[in-house]
């Protein structure tokens, strides 16, 4: 599971995308033969049922990690995914002991699929640098490329150079929260209060 804050980036289409595509990259090669990836998911347009997605699909079969890609959707209000029952119980979890910092929400994240073993690495970035390794995997691909379709090539590029802007009622309260906090949890949000204010939210406010 990736999990991100709110200076790091959005929670849309492109950001899915990112996540699914650093997902593949690092679980699969790229390959000069058929591979089928059939993907599952919602309704849900912002996230997954749209554009963006499409291209991500064409994207990687530019890349050589599968030649035929479907995706497939459970029939709204009558259907569940598996991944819905591990939200569940996260969600139950969270309820019952309220999280203060991301780091909180990993033991009900690991605990929720009971049929896997946990995993023992916990993988972070401090960027959006594709430059910055992963401290606990090695890229090991080959340069192999297939285009079965002669779709036409589909650059990428980062989205986000820095941390985004934060509310200014949001910082505020970051700033009162900071005297309740433990160290640790100190340490963690500090950071967020030199972030840049979103100027929008700011006037907004100060009308208000």
């Amino acid at each position: 599971m990736f999990l991100w804050n709110e200076t790091d980036a959005k929670k849309g289409a492109d950001e899915v995308a990112s996540c699914l595509y650093r997902f593949i990259s690092t679980r699969f090669q790229p390959i000069c033969a058929e591979r089928t990836l059939v993907v599952w998911s919602d309704r849900c347009v912002g996230q997954n049922n749209n554009y963006s997605m499409l291209v991500f699909y064409r994207k990687i079969i530019q890349d050589g990690y599968f030649s035929n890609i479907y995706q497939k959707f459970a029939v709204s209000g009558h259907s569940y995914l598996s991944c819905d029952m591990d939200f569940s119980f996260i969600e139950r979890q969270l309820n019952k002991f309220p999280p203060i910092t991301p780091n909180d929400l990993l033991i009900p994240i690991l605990k929720a699929n009971s049929h896997r073993a946990l995993p023992n690495k916990i993988l972070a970035k401090h960027s959006h640098s594709d430059a910055e390794v992963w401290t606990t995997f090695k890229n090991k691909f080959r340069n192999r490329h297939i285009d079965p379709c002669h779709i036409p090539d589909i650059s990428s590029s980062l989205k986000y150079n820095g941390l985004l802007p934060l509310k200014a009622s949001k910082q505020m309260d970051l700033t009162k929260m900071m005297k309740f906090l433990t160290a640790a949890d100190k340490e963690f949000f500090a950071p967020f209060l030199n972030v840049l204010v979103d100027p929008e939210t700011m006037n907004d406010e100060t009308e208000n």
